[in-house]
């Protein structure tokens, strides 16, 4: 089965992998006009995306790109002092399993990826009657 997948940045590869792996043809279409470097926005996987991140192979790769982020610190509107935290504390009181990688590290796959290109969002707004 032919699959159009609309959106390059994290849900829709993995859908493109698991949807390669049981052997469906892939496309992963994103508008933007090249993959997304966020401009050094950070994305934290818990449990479940670690397990999936096991399942799938890449967790050694994910885990040795994480960016060792140990304190966390905020400044409120109107206060003069800033909070800082221990990063792994507070991350650990959420889940047993965590790792923060910067948001623009993407590697390999075996899905067909098109930069800008519009089309996942008309397959969705104008699917066929009985198209899923």
């Amino acid at each position: 089965m032919r699959v159009l997948v609309s959106g390059a940045s994290i849900a829709g590869p993995v859908l493109a992998y698991w949807l390669t792996r049981y052997g469906h043809e892939v496309t992963v279409v994103e508008r933007s006009p090249v993959l997304r470097k966020t401009g050094g926005h950070a994305v934290d996987l818990f449990k479940p995306a670690m397990d999936i991140s096991e399942r799938m192979g890449v967790l050694p790769r994910i885990e040795s790109l994480a960016t060792g982020t140990e304190r966390i610190t905020f400044l409120r509107e109107g206060t003069r002092r800033p909070i800082s935290a221990d990063a792994t504390k507070l991350f650990g009181a959420a889940s047993d399993r965590h790792v923060e990688i910067m948001r623009d590290v993407r590697e390999g796959g075996t899905a067909e990826v098109r930069s800008g290109d519009r089309r996942g969002r008309v397959a969705f707004e104008r699917a066929p009657a009985g198209v899923r």
